[in-house]
């Protein structure tokens, strides 16, 4: 069995899957549902059955994780 690997500050949302050996890069957000086959690059949304790549995603400087705790002003 492949190990699954998710990088650090991503978000998995609820009842997606990720298939055995992939890799799911830094502050990735997989959409609710979404089947995940392959691998996933940094700064993404993913979404779909397969997922696949719905947009690039751009975060301010110092945002370390796909999802914050407080507003950005």
């Amino acid at each position: 069995r492949a190990a699954v690997v998710i990088g650090a500050g991503s978000w998995i949302g609820m009842r997606a899957m990720v298939l055995p050996g992939v890799h799911i890069g830094r502050r990735v957000v997989v959409a609710a549902g979404a089947v995940v086959t392959t691998d996933v690059q940094d700064d993404v949304l993913v979404a779909g059955v397969p997922a696949r790549p719905v947009r690039q995603l751009h975060y301010p400087p110092g945002v370390v994780r796909a999802w914050s705790d407080h507003p950005v002003i």
